[in-house]
């Protein structure tokens, strides 16, 4: 009973897949490209953001200038 359901699942399951519009490899390719470079702006700009808050609380608690707390 249990083996039966299972086959029905993948039986099902590879019919769907069949129906899948898959992308082409050069379509994968841009994607691909896409993906990492909206990765690496997306990295620098939340990296430039952290630099300029920790500049401005270095600035704001006098840290590194002598002062400190």
């Amino acid at each position: 009973m249990a083996v039966d359901a299972a086959l029905d699942f993948i039986r099902d399951v590879r019919s769907e897949l069949r129906k899948v519009a898959w992308p082409s490899q050069r379509e994968t390719i841009n994607l691909t490209a896409v993906v990492i470079a909206f990765s690496v702006a997306v990295g620098l700009f939340l990296g430039g953001i952290d630099y300029v808050f920790q500049e401005l609380f270095r600035l704001l608690l006098g840290i590194g200038q002598g002062g400190g707390l």
